[in-house]
């Protein structure tokens, strides 16, 4: 308990909020130190007698300070308070603190903290906004909330390798990713499968598996395919980390190949990877969509033919100037451009699913077959590594390869999804 003068101030602590009480009418500056904020208010406080019989022994220390203190008026002492090092007083009209001037001898004092949890943990806290906003103490320069930290967390991905910016031929950097387990196996019962992007040319590549256990088996293979077909030596390969890569680790080692992880939850630190992945499922939902009768056995043809003609297709990442003239334009360039050097060829492209007549080998043909006919019907399910050779389906489901000049293409009739009203007649 402290005495100035008159005045009495008992500082209290209820439920953790400073609590002062004052004994008479006037305008009272002070300033109160909690743990870890400072908080000014000049306030009226309304006459009410303090009960201080029950306080006797605080009379005596009263009496000696005010022997001490210098008998001033009141006024004096509110112009020239006292210096301490707990406190320092500032004079502020008590309209602006309590402009509804109904304070009374109970006053509480409410921090930043209080604030920040009335106005939902926000982190952006502006007085300058509110009407009364000089309730609003100044935010501490070391304050942190707890709360906020951990609901408000975000997932900070780092930046992923700029396209071109660190490759210089291909091969040198390879992304690589594992799709989900698929809702049913294909024909030749697969339920996953991987892909292969080269950084450089954004090339394609896929490979079927039938258990996520063969993922690194498939890495293997696809190493030696670039060694062997494309004289080439892969660098660096990027995949996720899990489990069915750490087999292959021991095959990088020996090829002097760096392996790169993305770290846990973070895929996409492997953007390249995920983000063609993505573009393949949509090509293929498509695709899928437009088989009649629909087989969604065929997804691993789908996917296939997506990656396919994917390498055919401009790519925003590869750009090129090209004048015409007096005008200069940017033109993309696609994945096969890239790697091979000369323009793809669309000529023996083919929709999906496609109806078409395969000619019957002699071989294949029953006895006595001289009235039977002579080609079967199938439908276009895809491409091989020449474009003279395609992938179809008969009838009972089979799947073979067939060359370009054993098969007839018929042209589809193609129907709308979506019949158009029927047009009154007039």
């Amino acid at each position: 308990m402290k005495a100035s003068g008159d005045i009495i101030l008992v500082s209290m602590g209820i439920s953790d909020i400073p609590v002062l009480m004052a004994k008479f009418i006037g305008d009272i500056p002070f300033v109160m130190h909690t743990t870890s904020y400072q908080s000014l208010i000049s306030s009226t406080v309304s006459d009410h007698p303090t009960n201080t019989s029950s306080n006797k022994a605080s009379e005596q220390p009263l009496n000696q300070l005010n022997n001490r203190a210098s008998e001033k008026p009141l006024n004096q002492l509110n112009k020239q308070p006292t210096d301490t090092a707990s406190a320092q007083v500032q004079k502020r009209p008590a309209e602006q603190a309590y402009p509804n001037k109904r304070s009374k001898v109970l006053l509480s004092i409410k921090t930043f903290v209080y604030w920040h949890r009335s106005l939902g943990h926000s982190s952006k806290i502006d007085h300058k906004l509110y009407d009364d906003g000089h309730l609003i103490p100044s935010i501490p320069p070391d304050f942190t909330c707890e709360a906020y930290i951990m609901m408000k967390s975000t997932n900070a991905v780092p930046a992923g390798l700029k396209p071109g910016s660190r490759t210089t031929q291909p091969f040198e950097l390879i992304y690589s990713d594992l799709s989900r387990k698929q809702p049913l196996p294909s024909y030749g019962n697969s339920l996953y499968y991987i892909t292969f992007i080269d950084n450089f040319t954004r090339m394609g590549w896929i490979s079927f598996l039938k258990n996520k256990s063969d993922a690194s088996n498939a890495l293997k293979e696809f190493v030696t395919f670039a060694e062997r077909q494309f004289r080439s030596t892969v660098l660096n390969i990027i995949t996720d980390s899990g489990g069915e890569y750490v087999k292959v680790d021991i095959f990088f080692k020996d090829k002097g190949i760096r392996h790169i992880r993305i770290l846990l939850y973070s895929h996409q630190s492997n953007g390249v990877a995920e983000r063609y992945n993505r573009t393949i499922q949509t090509m293929v939902r498509s695709i899928l969509l437009d088989l009649n009768p629909a087989d969604n056995r065929l997804w691993a043809e789908a996917c296939s033919a997506a990656v396919y003609i994917r390498n055919r297709l401009p790519h925003s990442q590869l750009k090129q100037r090209a004048s015409s003239g007096d005008n200069t334009s940017t033109q993309e360039k696609t994945p096969f451009k890239m790697l091979f050097k000369k323009q793809p060829s669309i000529s023996h492209l083919e929709p999906f699913g496609s109806h078409c007549y395969i000619h019957i080998p002699e071989e294949k043909r029953s006895l006595g077959s001289k009235l039977q006919p002579r080609a079967e019907r199938a439908r276009f399910v895809g491409y091989s590594k020449s474009p003279n050779i395609y992938k179809v389906q008969l009838l009972n489901k089979q799947i073979f390869m067939v060359h370009a000049k054993n098969w007839t293409f018929v042209q589809p009739l193609v129907q709308p999804l979506v019949q158009p009203p029927v047009q009154p007649l007039v």
